[in-house]
């Protein structure tokens, strides 16, 4: 059974380590990317770095207990959600900002991804905040679109030398 709850330190290695399977074996799995590219998306993010989301942000993560105990992978997603400091709708309602959405690549299409937006979402509520925002990678866009996230801008994202297809998406709480 797969739940969700606050990543802590020490689960910093393991999200590094989804994140890069995701990026080199989920995202390599689709078109829309190249060889370089992935390698760019999967070099783009460092222990230290998921070390200060996990102090300075929401980060959750989903694990699954039953594949721990059979020597399978205990962790089968993260996301992480931040305020945008100096932003707010005309409303004064503050934006939150989804991040990053991994799942590892013995979980996908099981409804991790799902699940995880949905606690986030929670968060993000319990925090007062009025939307939800993501700049969604081609591969992740059509998921937050299922989940009412409504498209703003499709654009071309360069990052490390190379393009990537994004898409800004949001979602109104409450």
């Amino acid at each position: 059974m797969v739940v969700v709850r606050r990543a802590v330190p020490d689960d910093a290695e393991a999200i590094l380590v989804l994140y890069q399977r995701s990026i080199r074996e989920t995202a390599a799995a689709h078109e829309g990317y190249d060889a370089a590219q992935l390698e760019v998306w999967s070099a783009g993010l460092t222990l230290e770095r998921v070390k200060y989301l996990i102090a300075e942000t929401v980060v959750l993560v989903a694990t699954d207990e039953e594949a721990a105990e059979g020597g399978g992978t205990a962790l089968a997603g993260f996301v992480n959600l931040e305020t945008v400091a100096g932003t707010a709708e005309s409303s004064g309602q503050s934006v939150g900002e989804l991040d990053m959405l991994f799942v590892s690549p013995d979980f996908g299409g099981r409804g991790v991804g799902t699940l995880l937006v949905a606690e986030i979402e929670q968060v993000a509520a319990r925090q007062q905040l009025g939307r939800v925002r993501v700049d969604a990678s081609l591969l992740a866009a059509p998921l937050f679109e299922r989940l009412h996230y409504v498209v703003d801008e499709r654009y071309t994202k360069a990052h490390g030398g190379q393009e990537f297809p994004n898409t800004w998406l949001s979602k109104t709480l409450g």
